[in-house]
């Protein structure tokens, strides 16, 4: 089972979808699970398992402790957009759009998790519930720590469910989430379904595609695998071919990425007086991103010492700047972006741009900016990119001289994966075949 991530994740789903839990009547709780199983490759680490024991010990505390939960909801009317958290930037991209869908159809609702102590009998019903659903795990073959990983998600689970079954859903006829893989995505999804109601989930970032054999944890797309809306709206071919290589049940429609509705492709504003370096966020030990991170600021202090330039460098929210401090040659580093400013206006900062394996990378190309990968012998996790990737800074003069080329490479990747037309109007089109469906 441990060699067969992929196996061990599908026996997971199989036998928590087979059983029924107090609180959680009606509901595949394996559908939900698979941010908790991302957890517990990201937790789990053979070589430190004291450390490894502690932060599963210290989650399942704090969600007894700890946690409230609660739904936000706005004006009722045919479609209910629900995210786990969002910014203003996205909240306006699909009000913007709900003008022209059907009248005003499209409203917010969200989560909120509070951090602040229960009162002494929520902790007693939730150690109550932590010992129930422990037990209730016993008869699957899973470690301890993966065990609790799995009783703190049930926990959240059914405090979710409880508060979703005082709210009236019967004016919508349509649920959009920002990713039905994710607990209380999956978990709205399922009673959404359970009414015959229509069930839309969208492609929020780039998922690890390199292959199916399950014989590592990079092979396998959880949002991919458990997948349960009836449409998938996706950013393009590329997506549309790997969803279909997973089994996908969903009807697939290409729209392109959220993040560009209204927005051009290309722009204008490149400051080449300067670097841009974005940093790889913390995900799990097989991508390699400390590793990757360190490479990318070492290229940069190069590629700068040599043709005498500085850097910028853009930190994801995951990481602390103290952490590289010690490896950055400060002569050639001119700061790094700060807590309000967005992913554009960084980009708009800088000239060349130097990435890992992250989602920013087809956005920085849907920008028109030079964008090149380090390399990671682990993984590239955009096919066909092989291109764009880079060793030392030789690469890169080479390539930038040869700049035809690189515009070739990269209108032949964005055409791979981003879907043609007009973003605003795909997505319109792909909404109003969705309330056309469900009005027939």
């Amino acid at each position: 089972m441990q060699d067969n991530i992929l196996e061990k994740y599908r026996y997971l789903v199989k036998k928590l979808n087979e059983k029924k839990f107090f609180g959680l009547n009606g509901i595949y709780t394996g559908y939900t699970i698979a941010i908790a199983f991302e957890t517990m490759y990201s937790t789990y680490n053979k070589k430190e398992m004291s450390k490894s024991f502690y932060r599963c010990f210290r989650m399942i505390l704090s969600t007894i402790f700890f946690n409230i939960y609660g739904i936000n909801m706005e004006i009722p009317n045919k479609i209910l957009f629900f995210v786990r958290s969002m910014t203003d930037t996205r909240n306006q991209e699909f009000y913007n759009l709900k003008i022209q869908i059907n009248n005003s159809c499209m409203w917010i609702a969200r989560p909120n998790r509070i951090s602040q102590l229960f009162s002494l009998d929520v902790i007693l019903y939730n150690c109550f519930l932590s010992i129930y659903f422990y037990i209730k795990l016993l008869v699957i073959k899973i470690s301890l720590n993966e065990r609790m990983v799995l009783t703190s998600h049930m926990i959240c689970l059914f405090w979710y469910n409880r508060k979703l079954k005082y709210i009236n859903f019967n004016k919508y006829n349509t649920l959009v989430t920002w990713c039905d893989t994710e607990a209380i995505g999956n978990l709205l999804t399922q009673i959404f379904k359970n009414k015959n109601k229509k069930t839309i989930t969208l492609q929020h970032g780039c998922g690890f595609y390199p292959n199916v054999d399950g014989k590592d944890w990079r092979s396998l797309n959880v949002n991919l695998e458990t997948m349960i809306s009836d449409y998938y709206f996706c950013w393009g071919e590329c997506s549309k071919q790997q969803a279909i290589k997973y089994g996908v049940k969903s009807e697939i429609l290409c729209v392109g990425p959220h993040q560009f509705i209204d927005k051009k492709y290309h722009s204008n504003k490149n400051n080449n007086r300067y670097i841009g370096v974005f940093l790889t966020g913390r995900c799990f030990e097989c991508l390699r991103w400390e590793e990757e991170n360190r490479k990318l600021i070492f290229l940069a202090n190069n590629y700068c010492v040599k043709n005498n330039v500085k850097y910028k460098l853009r930190l994801h929210p995951t990481l602390d700047f103290k952490e590289y401090k010690n490896l950055i040659n400060l002569d050639y580093f001119d700061g790094f972006s700060h807590l309000n400013e967005s992913f554009a206006e960084f980009s708009d900062q800088v000239g060349i741009c130097l990435v890992g394996n992250s989602s920013c990378f087809i956005e920085l190309l849907l920008k028109g900016k030079i964008v090149f990968k380090v390399k990671n012998k682990e993984i590239n996790i955009y096919e066909n990119s092989d291109y764009f990737v880079i060793e030392n800074e030789e690469e890169i003069k080479e390539k930038i001289r040869n700049s035809d080329i690189y515009k070739q490479k990269r209108n032949e990747l964005i055409k791979f994966n981003i879907a043609d037309g007009n973003i605003r109007e795909n997505y319109v089109k792909a909404f109003k075949k969705v309330l056309k469906e469900n009005d027939d």
